[in-house]
């Protein structure tokens, strides 16, 4: 089942006898909320009563009083509040009629305002008498009356519209049409998630409208028959990690690489630790410049492209989609297309790195992973850049080749950011452009190793390490950060383009033209020409016009490493290295 949120009760539920929550269920949330699920807890708690409580715990949204007030939690640290309840007028009526019996305390709640003692405060400070404020409490929804130590002695007004329960020697006084059921539809419907995705945990009678709503409910082990009997699924009680027992069980993910410099919040590494013996080297000095010199005067441009590409994703899907980077060239895209979606649209995606192997295949056991939490429907593929197509065309093939074997229906395409080889239906812009990020390795994909595939594994996800003698010229968090903070909304024109396999053809036509024993001698465009400058033996390099500024450092460097230039009309592209053979 696909799950796109948890929603919670506390007390004896999240909450252990101490009130607390484990480090386990903890744990266990923060994965979740990594991985893209809302948190989110439905309680009959005030705010006052769990703002310090969940300070360290994931908390995309709250529905208090029982849902009689909903807040949400945006990633863009956009709050907003809905408020339920009691019409203001019969509650301020019911109010008169309960300070007829002067010696109860009473306390009321009216979205801003709250009463205590017969005074009225809003947001903390007390504005003044109740019957001073009646006109303006009448205009408000009333969340709660509580009148303490009443059971018994008092009467309520008879109300179909008001509900009346008790809470140890306290009276209680909701909206008669309001409960956990109700709240969880609202709060579904305030998120844009369907409820038969949701998983509720409850223990007692009020969680029973939630759970039956919810797509799985599940019963603690310490809740009561009559929810038990409701429930979908029982766990373990709340003193024994009932939540992060069953989640953990239902969800895990194996052993996957967690202290690269990306958190999980940003990509998920479906990846393996693995030691090898080699190191990769420290980025040159004349690279990086070059890196940081491109990523500054171009952060705008690539900012916009990323935001297209996450635009032209979000159309094609018709809802957010769970974004799954090819590493390593993919991940700083992926993690950028999340941030735009937190930025821009105030909601958080979840982001997986995995691997495929060329000649090999794509993990499937990590693509196992990502289904079984969030079904097949919305997984999307991204890349930085495409080169001739091979990829592209690989991750056709393997996707095909598990959609068989599993009956699922993940799309095959490829999204890349600049796809100036024309082999994606959906990317960011097809010009020839470098993405500074193509110049680094490691130190720009939260310092991961490549890909470790070991024959005949059928368990493990494949291998990498974290280079972290490189963590001094790290320039994950640097680069990712620059574009991010330009990130502004898009428009796109269309989403999907078609396939014209422009590299493929070049790449023959130059095989063909300078007699190349292969085509894996031809790197086509201006990002592929520099990587290969500074880790191939070039032969020449083609150059469609000498006096374009976006190619001089390519010249300079050429000049400096005595390679030949050559001007040719390399089409589309601005500039073709050929190697050595």
């Amino acid at each position: 089942m696909r799950t796109d949120l948890i929603l919670l009760d506390l007390d004896e539920t999240l909450l252990n006898d101490e009130k607390k929550i484990s480090k386990k269920d903890k744990k266990t949330l923060w994965d979740m909320s990594a991985a893209g699920v809302y948190i989110g807890y439905v309680t009959s708690r005030t705010l006052h009563r769990i703002d310090e409580l969940l300070l360290t715990s994931p908390c995309d949204c709250l529905a208090l009083y029982n849902g009689a007030a909903i807040i949400i939690n945006r990633t863009n640290g956009v709050k907003e509040r809905f408020f339920y309840g009691i019409e203001g007028t019969l509650a301020v009526e019911v109010l008169e009629d309960i300070y007829r019996h002067a010696r109860f305390e009473v306390s009321a709640y009216f979205e801003d305002y709250s009463i205590w003692n017969g005074q009225v405060s809003r947001n903390g400070e007390e504005i003044g008498p109740f019957e001073a404020c009646k006109a303006i409490l009448g205009e408000c929804k009333c969340q709660r009356i509580r009148i303490y130590r009443a059971k018994g002695q008092i009467e309520v007004l008879n109300n179909a519209m008001l509900h009346e329960y008790y809470e140890k020697n306290d009276i209680l006084i909701e909206a008669a049409d309001l409960d956990k059921g109700v709240a969880t539809k609202k709060v579904c419907n305030l998120l844009g998630i369907k409820v038969q995705n949701v998983i509720a945990f409850g223990d007692s009678d009020y969680d029973i409208p939630m759970l039956k709503v919810a797509g799985i409910g599940v019963a603690m082990g310490n809740a009561s028959n009559n929810l038990k009997n409701t429930a979908d699924e029982v766990t373990l009680d709340n003193n024994s990690s009932g939540v992060g027992e069953y989640l953990n069980k239902k969800y895990s993910l194996k052993n996957h690489i967690v202290n690269a410099t990306f958190t999980p919040e940003q990509c998920i590494y479906l990846l393996k630790n693995t030691s090898v013996e080699y190191r990769e080297h420290k980025v040159n000095d004349d690279l990086l410049m070059l890196f940081k010199q491109e990523a500054e005067n171009n952060a705008h441009n690539i900012a916009r492209y990323v935001g297209i590409l996450s635009e032209k994703l979000l159309s094609d899907v018709g809802e957010y989609p769970i974004l799954v980077s090819l590493a390593r060239g993919g991940i700083m895209p992926g993690a950028l297309c999340k941030r735009y979606y937190e930025k821009i649209y105030g909601v958080k995606v979840a982001h997986y790195a995995i691997s495929l192997v060329r000649g090999k295949g794509i993990d499937s056991n990590a693509l196992d992973s990502i289904v079984a939490r969030h079904g097949d429907r919305r997984i999307r593929f991204i890349d930085g850049w495409t080169g001739s197509g091979l990829i592209s065309a690989e991750l056709e093939k393997y996707i095909d080749i598990y959609n068989r074997k599993n009956n699922t229906c993940i799309c095959t395409r490829l999204n890349a950011v600049s796809d100036s080889s024309r082999v994606c239906t959906i990317s960011g812009t097809r010009d020839d452009v470098l993405l500074p990020d193509c110049c680094l390795n490691a130190t720009i994909c939260g310092l991961l190793s490549s890909i470790n595939y070991e024959e005949g594994n059928r368990i493990d996800y494949h291998g990498a390490t974290i280079w972290e003698n490189l963590a001094e010229t790290d320039q994950t968090k640097w680069y990712f950060e620059l574009v991010s903070d330009k990130f502004e909304p898009v428009q796109i024109d269309k989403v999907c383009e078609e396939k014209e396999f422009y590299g493929s053809k070049m790449q023959n036509m130059i095989v063909n033209k300078f007699k190349l024993a292969s085509v894996r001698q031809v790197r086509l465009g201006i990002g592929e020409t520099t990587r290969a400058l500074y880790r191939s033996s070039i032969s020449c390099i083609l150059i469609r016009d000498t006096s374009d500024d976006r190619v001089s450092f390519i010249k300079e460097l050429a000049e400096l490493k005595k390679i030949k230039l050559i001007h040719y009309d390399t089409g589309e592209y601005r500039c073709i290295a050929i190697l050595k053979d």
